[in-house]
């Protein structure tokens, strides 16, 4: 039986491997070069793979729906008793003036459930890509302020999208009766495929960052995540986050030396090359 102590190593643990991930994406985001950041003076790279990318960082919770779960439609419980922390990055590319894009994801997340005699806890982690389309940039694009600078004030709007993606996981089932056999881990032999579609809000600050709040649904193609399985259904999960995105104009550097802003039109640095 599981001491105390034991119980709060493992707790410590867990905290552990939780925020060193999320330090690590907060380092990638706050050290990305001045060349690569949104500018809208300067050159602007010839190849289109280049331009228009963003990096989403987000945190929120995970829920699981699913033989184990009874708080389906009891959301403050669900949250409460079926949920878990997770956290993600997002990397995005843009076409068409950030109407549509593609991406990819990397997410990490926990949960939980029970039921009249047995309940669980599981880890995952979910790699997925997906394809994204701008509501506000399709049907009420930006418009610009002068010839060419974009109206950078506070802006609202909304992103879905949808993709496939693979999943590991790691359960852990354990009924309530103690006569009851304990039963193995139920981990990944191979990655698991997963689909999803979900929604993202959000509200624009000049020009570069987005406050974003997603609420998304993955189907696991199996049932195996509560460690309680039949050959007919399929287990579920979301993912509810607040993030921050920081568009990135272009992921090339300028090799003919560094524009600055000073008024309507670009200016080259002294001693910058010709």
């Amino acid at each position: 039986m599981a001491t105390c102590n034991d119980i709060g190593a493992h707790n410590k643990k867990r905290e552990i491997s939780l925020s060193l991930p999320v330090v690590l994406l907060l380092l990638i985001i706050f050290t990305v070069p001045d060349q690569a950041l949104s500018q809208y003076w300067g050159n602007t790279p010839k190849n289109k793979l280049l331009r228009d990318y963003s990096i989403n960082v987000n945190f929120g919770i995970t829920s699981f729906f699913g033989d184990l779960s009874i708080y389906d439609s009891d959301f403050a419980s669900k949250l409460a008793k079926e949920s878990g922390p997770g956290y993600g990055l997002v990397v995005v590319k843009h076409f068409m003036k950030h109407k549509i894009g593609v991406g990819g994801q990397l997410l990490f997340g926990q949960f939980q459930g029970e039921n009249s005699n047995s309940s669980f806890e599981a880890s995952i982690v979910e790699y997925n890509f997906h394809g994204r389309a701008d509501i506000r940039n399709i049907f009420w694009p930006v418009k610009k302020r002068g010839w060419s600078v974009p109206d950078c004030s506070a802006k609202p709007g909304a992103v879905v999208y949808a993709g496939i993606g693979q999943f590991l996981f790691d359960s852990k089932r354990t009924f309530k009766d103690p006569t009851e056999p304990e039963l193995p881990r139920e981990k990944t032999g191979v990655p698991e495929f997963v689909y999803f579609f979900g929604g993202q809000a959000y509200v624009e600050i000049a020009c570069t960052y987005r406050f974003t709040l997603d609420l998304a649904l993955r189907q696991a193609q199996q049932d195996k995540l509560d460690v309680k399985w039949d050959a007919i259904n399929f287990d579920y999960y979301s993912y509810l986050s607040i993030g921050i995105t920081y568009k990135i104009k272009s992921l090339a550097f300028n090799k003919q030396g560094s524009w600055k802003k000073k008024g309507r039109f670009p200016t080259k640095r002294k001693g910058s090359f010709p």
